[in-house]
């Protein structure tokens, strides 16, 4: 069983990083061994190796990349990875983990906010995503495939759910099938469990990110950071979780909201994958 855990730290808020940086370092070295996690995929990290030098460090690797959304930490006895493609934007970072006959793709994305862009341009980016991962599939011949990030996207919206686009099921049922034909083009299927996490009618969080707004159409809980598996895949996915706690201290608000101020406006997702 190998376990991963995607976390967005929100590197980017440099007003508030310095003040997180510590609590944040604590709650992945906790994570880590509370869940044995095996790989810790990072979006917007702040983090140097001398951060991580007194505790991540002395079990994990941290792979070398040039990109700076993503930080990936391996633990020394799982299995390599290696890094296969960076789009220009650095939004999209695909790698290849080596696990014999099992090996797969894991490619991370993260995407523009809806803050300061539009929806259509989100959707049309996701697009232009799925298009580098079938160029990406083909050129290696490997379609075992494990996209994770966050999309800031919800997995009804047209990037996650459009046959040209991620084509994100909410069965492993319906995503079984493989493909659909539409108007004579066939499009591969995934599958996204992110689906059943939605509200409040399952054991963990209702979603990953809130945000509340004066809009009129405001449903505050999103689900913006998500796992998707390829149809070969689907089997192999034996867990999925939303954590709201790093296994002693919560990550939550009193109200169950992430701690925006003090960890992180997003909540991680772990995700463990049963290969052998």
């Amino acid at each position: 069983m190998l376990t991963f855990l995607f976390w967005n730290l929100k590197g980017n808020d440099l007003r508030t990083w310095s003040s997180r940086k510590n609590t944040l370092i604590q709650h992945l070295d906790t994570l880590a061994d509370h869940h044995g996690i095996d790989y810790l995929l990072l979006a917007e990290p702040g983090f140097t190796i001398s951060d991580l030098s007194q505790s991540l460090n002395r079990n994990f690797e941290i792979l070398p990349s040039n990109n700076h959304r993503f930080q990936i930490l391996r633990r020394s006895s799982s299995p390599k990875i290696q890094k296969l493609f960076d789009s220009l934007d650095n939004r999209l970072s695909i790698w290849k983990l080596h696990f014999g006959a099992k090996s797969f793709l894991l490619a991370l994305v993260h995407l523009k906010d809806q803050g300061n862009h539009q929806i259509h341009s989100l959707n049309h980016a996701t697009g232009k995503i799925r298009h580098e991962l079938k160029r990406q599939e083909d050129l290696s011949k490997l379609f075992r495939t494990v996209v994770v990030g966050d999309f800031n996207l919800n997995p009804y919206d047209d990037g996650l759910l459009a046959a040209n686009s991620f084509h994100g099921m909410m069965t492993a049922e319906l995503a079984s099938v493989g493909t659909r034909v539409i108007s004579g083009e066939s499009h591969r299927l995934f599958y996204n469990p992110m689906w059943s996490f939605f509200g409040d009618r399952n054991p963990g969080p209702p979603g990953t990110y809130f945000h509340s707004t004066t809009d009129e159409i405001n449903a505050c809980w999103h689900m913006f950071d998500q796992v998707l598996v390829s149809t070969e895949m689907v089997d192999e996915l034996q867990e999925v979780r939303i954590l709201d706690s790093d296994g002693r201290q919560t990550l939550t608000t009193k109200r169950g909201r992430p701690r925006s101020d003090t960890v992180s406006d997003h909540l991680p997702i772990l995700f463990c994958l049963k290969l052998d």
